[in-house]
């Protein structure tokens, strides 16, 4: 693989995150190009890559060895990139990627797992159609459920420009470009499933 095709793979990657409203991560992936060094070890595995970069979610791979970082509490320069880094951003990502380096070079062997909670909304129709059909009561299945976020998708307040659906107060809003509204139905969910294949714990 080229440099210049993960270049240009983090920057469609960091347009694809800023058109879905993920700000940070649409000014991350841009960086990555600049902070991996290509004679590092990770510069070159990924330039002996196996699939190509978009095919395979390369930049998000990253994003997402550098994520469990975050969540696992490590101190330095990670904990400071996600929680601001102002100016410093590329000086810390490069920080990040070259004392991590064997962590993210064993996480980018898997694909990431991704909680996108937008998803919710086909659910929510969904649920509401069955639900107008008389069907009241619903069980939830849910495969590849990750981190479970979907499952609780009655918790969250969607919002369109002609209608809404959920609490008011709810901590979580999906906003909508649905045009007309969903069937006019209540429902109650029972039991709530998940399952993963590789559950990170």
């Amino acid at each position: 693989m080229r440099w210049t095709e993960l270049e240009d793979h983090f920057l469609q990657q960091g347009q694809s995150c800023r058109q879905l409203g993920s700000p940070f991560y649409g000014e991350l992936m841009p960086l990555l190009s600049q902070s991996i060094c290509r004679h590092s070890a990770l510069g070159r595995a990924l330039l002996c890559w196996p699939m190509p970069a978009r095919e395979s979610a390369l930049a998000l791979r990253i994003a997402a060895a550098l994520h469990y970082l975050f969540l696992a509490g490590k101190p330095g320069p990670v904990a400071a990139l996600y929680r601001g880094g102002g100016q410093a951003k590329a000086g810390l990502l490069h920080q990040a990627l070259a004392e991590h380096e064997n962590h993210i070079l064993d996480c980018i062997q898997s694909p990431p797992q991704t909680n996108e909670i937008g998803r919710s909304l086909a659910l929510l129709i969904g649920a509401l159609a069955i639900a107008e059909k008389g069907s009241n009561q619903l069980d939830l299945y849910e495969l590849g459920s990750s981190a479970g976020l979907n499952l609780n998708f009655d918790h969250y307040l969607f919002q369109a420009q002609t209608w809404y659906w959920g609490q008011a107060d709810s901590p979580v809003t999906i906003h909508s470009k649905i045009s007309g509204s969903p069937a006019d139905a209540r429902f109650e969910i029972g039991r709530r499933w998940g399952c993963d294949l590789n559950p990170i714990h």
